[in-house]
């Protein structure tokens, strides 16, 4: 059990004084990078407490079902309305945006429809046996299994594009930080929608590896936190 912070009011301030300012100024950098200093500080910061959970909203995947079984994802895969499925497809780009050239590589050797192909066929595989395991679990072991780095160490990448992403779709590998923001608060629901989903993967996917875990948290969701 983490202790509660005994820092004063003033310096738990200036923390976040700094805390902000680094964000301002990296907000170019990739959402991967920006992401996991974030949590990490926010893991020293916050006292323990339990994370409010969330229902599964009518069917449809939402920024809320946190800890998403493979059961469930599948459930939402299997929608008949296309836009859900690319929905669900967005949590699938946010584990591998977070887990790409660290665990597995990469974006150089193959693109996003072989990616959410191998990852479908590799959650199908295992929706009998493990039903209620994490969903990101297995999607990272998909791309670790299937595509191994070869003879080169993993790196970090920053993201860099010839032109800008119009709409938000689960093509969009490698989102950089500022796109991600830009679509995480547009007024474009469906965009809005799937930047959080994209999150969502993120977070499952990093949570009690670079973050302190789902638990750490009482009536603030990890979302607003990191808006």
């Amino acid at each position: 059990m983490m202790k509660k912070s005994t820092y004063d009011v003033s310096h738990h301030s200036a923390v976040c004084g700094v805390t902000g300012d680094y964000y301002r100024i990296s907000a170019t950098y990739h959402i991967k990078r920006s992401i996991r200093v974030f949590l990490i500080i926010l893991c020293c910061l916050l006292p323990g407490g339990v994370f409010a959970g969330s229902l599964i909203n009518a069917g449809f995947i939402s920024p809320d079902n946190v800890n998403l079984s493979i059961r469930d994802f599948l459930g939402f895969y299997a929608s008949d309305n296309l836009q859900e499925k690319d929905n669900t497809l967005m949590y699938v780009l946010g584990v591998a945006d977070a887990t790409e050239g660290k665990t597995w590589c990469g974006y150089g050797q193959v693109d996003s429809i072989t990616i959410n192909h191998t990852v479908l066929a590799w959650l199908d595989r295992y929706s009998v046996k493990k039903p209620d395991a994490r969903a990101s679990v297995l999607i990272e072991e998909a791309l670790v299994k299937n595509f191994p780095c070869q003879g080169t160490e993993p790196s970090v990448k920053i993201a860099s594009r010839s032109s800008p992403i119009l709409s938000l779709t689960p093509d969009a590998l490698n989102l950089s930080g500022n796109d991600f923001f830009k679509f995480w608060v547009s007024g474009n629901q469906r965009d809005k929608l799937r930047a959080g989903v994209y999150l969502l993967g993120v977070e499952d996917a990093t949570e009690n590896k670079l973050w302190c875990g789902y638990a750490l948290f009482k009536t603030l969701t990890l979302n607003e936190l990191v808006y």
